[in-house]
């Protein structure tokens, strides 16, 4: 029914909602009827008023009309945040009927829904925007070839995007509270608000990567430019922008969108994508999660017992652990990249194979 890994040409499939992943299930599996929850263009507001599910009743209804199987895709999820009675009543309708809530959450997470918002439903996790970064990325990799020669002498580099966010600026603050910010690149986004502190020992950036939405119908995260035949999103513009920056710096040290349930989003793959060592910063367990569809073992270059530590009233715990465990990878990723070259150089490219994988798996679940 699927396509063999080697075999998948994105050519042959539509962008549905802008995602050539979303177009290949809607191709294998004409028997689903796909309804989608999805955020307007460079904002958090969606078309579907969050407050108000009266439309859909009515489309699940029209789906199993059909005799078809109902999957309801939210698209950045975060419906999870904002309990909504009218949509967990609706939803809970469906517990003996063939309607599927697909999420990106691993199983951990999603009891977030079943938990907090009562959600009785069927819940499958598809990592389906991760796969989509990777089978894009791909294509377009080979494009990102004018190497900047000035980041020789840094063993990490830390990209903090949105300081509004308070973990993203207390991970800077960690490493340099540590002593350890001299030996990398930690940069601040100059379009976000800049706390006086982080000016001290961060880079601004003064190139701003996102240009202006050039397909308004999607966003960021969805088909934006096309490159070579392939569209891609914000997103991968951005690692291969990243790759020409710091493509001779051999860890990331990352922070994760947020530090409570939520799925792992490009930020704890595109280190990988690049063939870099990495550290990530988010929910217990993320870096867990990578491991799962990662082939080499993450024991192998970096300490993990902080990703472990449950909760999230324990998040400063976990960054100091995670820094503290790990301070000769921070200080030493050069020797360690060394060492792990080729391993680093083949998992590139196995990530998406390995996310496909279960991809299929968990479609072969809905019948």
């Amino acid at each position: 029914m699927y396509p063999l890994y080697e075999n998948i040409n994105l050519n042959t499939y539509e962008t549905l909602f802008g995602y050539y992943t979303l177009g290949f299930i809607q191709y294998h599996r004409p028997d689903l009827f796909i309804i989608d929850i999805r955020l307007k263009n460079r904002s958090w507001d969606i078309p579907h008023d969050m407050a108000n599910y009266d439309w859909l009743e009515s489309k699940i209804q029209l789906g199993l009309s059909q005799g078809r199987s109902v999957v309801i895709i939210p698209e950045d999820e975060h419906v999870v945040f904002a309990v909504n009675t009218q949509l967990t009543t609706i939803l809970n309708n469906y517990v003996n009927s063939p309607v599927y809530w697909i999420t990106m959450l691993d199983s951990l997470a999603q009891q977030v829904y079943r938990e907090r918002h009562q959600f009785r439903i069927k819940i499958l996790e598809l990592p389906w925007l991760l796969l989509n970064e990777c089978l894009t990325y791909y294509l377009v990799a080979n494009t990102a070839t004018n190497f900047m020669p000035n980041d020789q002498n840094y063993n990490f580099f830390c990209l903090i995007g949105n300081t509004a966010s308070r973990h993203k600026g207390n991970l800077a603050r960690e490493l340099h509270n540590r002593c350890l910010s001299s030996h990398g690149l930690i940069t601040v986004n100059k379009n976000c608000s800049i706390d006086a502190d982080l000016l001290e020992f961060c880079q601004v950036n003064q190139e701003v990567v996102y240009d202006p939405s050039i397909n308004p119908d999607y966003p960021m995260i969805a088909r934006q430019t096309n490159v070579n035949g392939t569209w891609v999103s914000q997103n991968v513009k951005n690692y291969l922008y990243i790759d020409q920056q710091y493509h001779h710096i051999p860890l990331a040290i990352n922070p994760e969108t947020i530090t409570s349930a939520f799925k792992s989003t490009e930020k704890s793959i595109w280190p990988i994508l690049l063939g870099k060592l990495f550290l990530i910063y988010g929910r217990p367990g993320s870096m867990a999660w990578i491991q799962r569809f990662y082939d080499i073992d993450i024991t192998s270059f970096a300490n993990i017992a902080y990703d472990a530590i449950p909760g999230f009233d324990s998040n400063k715990i976990r960054l100091n652990r995670m820094i503290d465990d790990n301070r000769d990878l921070i200080r030493n990723a050069k020797d360690i990249q060394t060492q792990l070259q080729p391993q680093l150089e083949c998992a590139r490219w196995t990530l998406g194979r390995n996310l496909y994988k279960f991809f299929v798996s968990q479609l072969e679940f809905i019948p």
